[in-house]
């Protein structure tokens, strides 16, 4: 979401956003004797939270967007919170 601000509202200077890395959470966290799940789509998310509820045990779901995917609802830098921007917002 910090992408996303310096994208709408600091005209896309990004600074520590644009990450050239890629930690495997699902790795680490069954390092540390947990469960990990990767998702991509929002068709796979369903199935995949029962079973996390289901362990006994920490569990991590790396959920894999686009760093240019937009999220919302959002807040502008400085706004309450009873000021969110939603994505019709955006579109108009």
């Amino acid at each position: 979401m910090v992408r996303q601000w310096q994208n709408f509202f600091y005209e896309a200077r990004y600074s520590a956003t644009t990450l050239n890395r890629s930690t495997d959470f699902v790795k680490l966290i069954e390092a540390f004797g947990g469960r990990g799940f990767r998702v991509y789509e929002k068709e796979e998310l369903e199935p995949v939270l029962k079973e996390a509820l289901e362990f006994k045990g920490p569990v991590v779901i790396d959920y894999v967007i686009h760093n240019d995917k937009k999220v919302f609802p959002m807040v502008a830098p400085g706004a309450a919170i009873d000021e969110i921007i939603s994505e019709e917002d955006v579109d108009n």
